[in-house]
């Protein structure tokens, strides 16, 4: 095993080259979409997959953070028979969600037609997001299990080469003419293939070192007892995040709908980038809260607070000159400009809570405070959002974000910073669970 420094640093790297990827392949979807794409058709993609983000939550059920705190911290206490039962379980746990989720999708498609506007091709459409869902659902816990055990050379690497394979098809697809339900088909196959790469990494990698027998006991309970309230976060997240491009196209048109989707897409950018880094830190923290060691904590709070905070200040700076240059170079998405400079502070304060949330306040097992944060935050937006996108369109959705948002954000690193702080730096303090 790599000596503790170097471990993180490796893994920080794989991950830092799996973010700059995913930024420049994001971006490279984004300008695609956009170039090949009528603007209805792409506003209507943005509410579709805003309406499979929302059956997601059910697919994944926290099951994916939940699974790589248990296995980093099972690792930590050196418990493989631990380990080899948790994955087992929670495979079991991520088929019947994921499954479940997709299949009440289509039991609402007589309700969700009318939000698809599709007429009779609306089935179709909900079909490829069943899909979608399913595939992403189970991919996404498989891909908890490898981050749990620090797998992350392999699967950056494969990551990395999915996302190249849908860009050149994509590319491909260009010829014959984009619309959503190519775009969607071609999600599907992607997240498919990616659920199925990371099963094999899954089975090859990591269950076959896993030969110490699964422990007896109902670790089922203790994934769900861990995943549920991480389920109420991520709705209370989709509440102050994607449900406004829910009302957005519900109330107002889909060129709005195409504006608003394509502001966030580009601030989801350095967002997701950097949820690839926070999940290694996750799995760091998971770790030392299982060999206790507090001292060791207290450091990486410091050091990834300091750097989330000047990646703050750069992102926002960069994102408010982006819009500058769609203003001049882009006049079709000329709506998503006052949108863009408006939100671009945000990126100041979301990025530090994002790290002290994910990386500290779920690992060190208070998942169920950052659940009532987030809902909360989440009911704000909501009420804000029916006040001002009526009188103020796509700018009062921003405007309830920024309050969402803020929120969440100042009083999540509040508490981190307070439990942060009470933690002695002693190995014989107990962890909590």
């Amino acid at each position: 095993m790599l000596p503790r420094n170097k471990s993180l640093v490796l893994n920080s790297l794989w991950r830092l080259l799996l973010a700059a990827s995913q930024m420049i392949f994001q971006g490279a979807f984004v300008a695609v979409y956009t170039i090949f794409m009528t603007k209805d058709d792409y506003g209507l993609y943005g509410a579709a997959i805003t309406l499979s983000n929302m059956f997601q939550l059910v697919a994944v059920f926290g099951l994916r953070e939940a699974i790589v705190r248990l296995l980093a911290f099972a690792r930590g206490a050196n418990q493989q028979e631990r380990m080899r039962s948790y994955i087992r379980r929670g495979l079991h746990l991520s088929l019947s969600f994921s499954l479940g989720a997709s299949t009440l999708m289509l039991l609402l498609g007589p309700w969700l037609a009318g939000y698809l506007e599709q007429g009779d091709e609306w089935f179709r459409l909900l079909l490829l997001l069943a899909w979608i869902t399913c595939a992403l659902g189970i991919g996404g816990f498989l891909q908890g299990i490898i981050e749990g055990v620090q797998e992350f050379k392999t699967h950056t690497k494969v990551r990395i080469a999915l996302q190249f394979v849908q860009l050149v098809l994509l590319v491909i697809l260009t010829l014959a003419g984009l619309n959503v339900h190519i775009v969607l088909l071609l999600i599907a196959v992607i997240a498919t293939l990616q659920a199925a790469a990371f099963g094999w990494i899954v089975f090859d990698r990591i269950w076959k070192r896993l030969p110490v027998p699964a422990a007896p006991g109902k670790v089922g309970r203790e994934i769900l007892g861990y995943g549920a309230p991480l389920f109420i976060n991520a709705v209370g997240g989709f509440l102050y995040t994607y449900v406004d491009i829910l009302f957005i196209h519900s109330w107002l048109t889909l060129q709005d709908t195409a504006d608003y989707f394509f502001m966030y897409t580009l601030f989801e950018l350095p967002l997701r980038a950097l949820a690839s880094y926070v999940f290694v830190l996750h799995t760091e923290v998971s770790r030392c809260a299982g060999e206790k060691d507090f001292g060791r904590i207290k450091k990486l709070f410091r050091r990834s607070v300091a750097g989330a905070s000047l990646m703050g200040v750069l992102s926002a700076a960069a994102f408010f000159c982006i819009g500058v240059l769609i203003d001049k170079w882009f006049i079709r998405y000329a709506g998503a400009v006052p949108l863009i400079k408006t939100m671009a502070p945000l990126f100041i304060i979301k990025i530090v809570a994002q790290v002290a949330s994910g990386a500290f306040l779920v690992s060190l097992g208070r998942a169920g405070l950052l659940a009532v944060l987030t809902v909360t935050s989440g009911l704000v937006n909501v009420v804000l959002d029916v006040l001002w996108i009526p009188s103020n369109g796509t700018l009062g959705a921003v405007y309830a974000t920024l309050v969402g948002h803020g929120t969440m954000g100042v009083l999540t690193l509040i508490l981190v910073v307070m439990y942060i702080h009470k933690m002695r730096s002693c190995d014989r303090e107990e962890p909590d669970q």
